[in-house]
């Protein structure tokens, strides 16, 4: 995969001198310097609220002996670094899908893009022994005009970690059951698909800061002054809080507990208790990075804003309702065993899907993401990022005050939310392990039918999905191809 993440990409680095300060050791690998790919991304270096954060972020944990030292985009490295944001360097705007690829491309005379349509399903010829996948059927002008489009070669579905699934079972690919209850002819006896969904489960904490210390609370308040500065610095000269991205500095860390003797001990004993409650080919890989001090297991990232963890909603978990100012520190798993589902409601194509996320349904989960959430503690009394903080001062939620590992389950129980990472429910798999794409992303039991999007990831990327997910897609179209000209061949 490295030459797919490298093709998606064109990264502008940060001053040399700036380097080493921000954790950046690694930009010096060749994984940096052979790029040049559409999306731009870029360090936010130049907004001083982040930096003064990021600097002693980075310092802290290189104290409590998390130091990054190899290549971060090799999957391996520990410590504190500045994540690159997908925001061109020069116009500081959003780099993504739409202005990379799709401008570009939008005038070519072979793409015809559709909008304001619902696919209702993907249509069959199943008189041979595998189906052939002929085209979709959609719905135009507000429900009222049927219109199929037939497929010459092959159809590719990209619909998400959600729709994906979903759109296969209302086409009739799901568990045979399933599919009957709802009405759905089935096509093909697939009870894999809409199975395997997980994420990267999360729970934080927000600090109340020293006087001394600036953050962006103003602007998540929606101040009126600090959102008309914020925008006038960012139309006049591409600065300020407008010209980066929120959250910039990460952490990748073994659990800390597990790294001294005794702690290791309590690792071997929770590994074997927890042994059954997951597949074994999940099972033998987390086994391999929980044992390693040199392998990440945990996430954690900072932002200079109130983060409302156990609201009602995401809008109101982004919501500054305190009129204090804050940090927010937050923990991740990287390889979460939990498993949950995404399967069809009905056979109705308007219909959402009925969603389980199953998160910290494994008890190793909760064993594992309790002790980084304590993890956060040592963070926030380490130097230089303590000097940072209010003494005494509020914490959010209020009732955030855990000091052992009862506690913080308990914690964990009420401020557990979603990364924004959902993966897994078309999975790339050995059918009999749970797949339903082979490795060349073609669904089984299909001839022309691919799954290109983060449905079909096995297991969860350790870091966010979105470089991962552009990855796949490079080397799909790769795939395409190279299929395309083995058939011009036979032919």
């Amino acid at each position: 995969m490295a030459p797919y993440y490298r093709e998606t990409h064109t990264t502008e680095l940060p001053p040399s001198d700036l380097v080493a300060q921000l954790g950046l050791e690694e930009l010096e690998s060749p994984h940096y310097k052979a790029t040049s790919g559409p999306l731009s991304t870029s360090y936010a270096y130049s907004e001083p609220r982040e930096m003064t954060l990021a600097r002693a972020w980075i310092e802290s944990f290189k104290r409590l002996g998390y130091q990054t030292g190899t290549d971060l985009s090799a999957g391996g490295a520990t410590g504190a670094f500045l994540n690159a944001t997908t925001v061109n360097g020069v116009t500081k705007e959003r780099s993504y899908s739409a202005s990379a690829y799709y401008k570009p491309a939008q005038k070519r005379p072979n793409l015809h893009v559709l909008t304001g349509v619902v696919v209702e399903k993907i249509l069959f010829d199943t008189s041979g022994p595998s189906a052939v996948a002929t085209g979709v059927r959609l719905v135009r002008n507000n429900k009222t005009t049927l219109q199929t489009i037939d497929a010459r070669k092959e159809v590719i579905l990209a619909a998400g970690t959600f729709n994906s699934p979903k759109l296969l079972e209302l086409s009739g690919i799901g568990g045979k059951d399933l599919l009957l209850s709802k009405g759905v002819d089935l096509i093909i006896d697939h009870p894999n698909v809409g199975e395997n969904f997980h994420d990267h489960p999360m729970t934080g904490m927000s600090y109340e800061v020293a006087d001394h210390t600036s953050t962006l609370d103003d602007l998540t308040r929606q101040e009126p002054q600090a959102v008309g500065t914020a925008m006038e610095a960012y139309q006049n000269s591409r600065t300020g809080p407008f010209s980066a991205g929120a959250v910039n500095s990460f952490a990748f860390t073994p659990v800390d507990e597990f790294q001294s003797a005794d702690g290791k001990a309590t690792l071997e004993k929770l590994l074997k208790d927890h042994e059954m409650e997951a597949p074994s080919i999940q099972y033998d890989m987390l086994r391999s990075v929980y044992s390693s001090a040199d392998q990440s297991s945990g996430l954690y990232f900072v932002y200079s804003a109130q983060g409302n963890f156990g609201a009602d909603s995401t809008t109101g978990m982004t919501e500054a309702a305190d009129p204090a100012n804050f940090i927010t520190i937050v923990c991740e798993i990287s390889y979460p065993l939990s498993r949950g589902s995404s399967h069809i409601s009905s056979s109705s194509p308007t219909d959402p899907p009925k969603f389980d996320p199953g998160y910290l349904r494994n008890s190793l989960d909760v064993e594992i993401l309790a002790r980084q959430a304590l993890f956060m503690e040592k963070i926030i009394s380490a130097e230089p990022l303590a000097p940072l903080l209010k003494p005494g001062g509020k914490r959010l939620p209020s009732y955030g005050q855990f000091s052992d590992l009862d506690s913080a389950k308990e914690y964990l129980r009420h401020t557990t939310t979603s990364g924004w990472h959902p993966v897994g429910t078309c999975a790339m798999l050995p059918r009999d392990k749970g797949g339903v794409v082979d490795d060349r992303l073609v669904v089984y039991g299909t001839t022309n039918l691919r799954v290109v999007d983060a449905s079909i990831m096995p297991l969860i990327s350790r870091g966010n999905t979105q470089s991962t997910v552009y990855a796949v897609a490079e080397k799909a179209a790769d795939l395409i191809k190279e299929t395309q000209r083995l058939e011009r061949g036979a032919d």
